[in-house]
């Protein structure tokens, strides 16, 4: 059962815990209620279906991270003009010494074709 009192531990561990910042996307087509997801070939995750993303890299924005991880784990083009964000979701793991900060976006409008690379499948 949870309590008030973990609520309050959980608060005060995400507040004092140091963060990796992560984007998460979903390239979606709508009307024919797709997602086009990706098998992770290695790292955290490797072996499950997910969305592509990655780490923020410096100076970039959330949306101009989505965009590049996007390219590089499945070669579709978007812009940051195409994506939704849609939430940040924290992760808390006791293996991991950092919580994960992951801007989830969407999209449905973007050019090219998926293909494999080395992270995704």
């Amino acid at each position: 059962q949870f309590s008030a009192q973990q609520s309050d531990r959980t608060s005060s561990s995400m507040q004092s815990r140091e963060k990796t910042v992560l984007t998460l996307i979903y390239p979606r087509k709508p009307a024919e209620r797709q997602v086009l997801l990706g098998l992770k070939k290695r790292g955290f995750g490797a072996g499950k279906l997910n969305g592509f993303g990655g780490k923020l890299e410096a100076g970039e924005t959330l949306e101009e991270s989505a965009v590049r991880e996007l390219r590089e784990e499945c070669g579709l083009q978007a812009t940051c003009a195409d994506l939704h964000w849609r939430g940040c979701l924290t992760y808390i793991y006791d293996t991991k010494p950092k919580a994960m900060e992951v801007n989830v976006f969407d999209l449905d409008n973007w050019e090219g074709n998926e293909v494999e690379t080395e992270e995704m499948a």
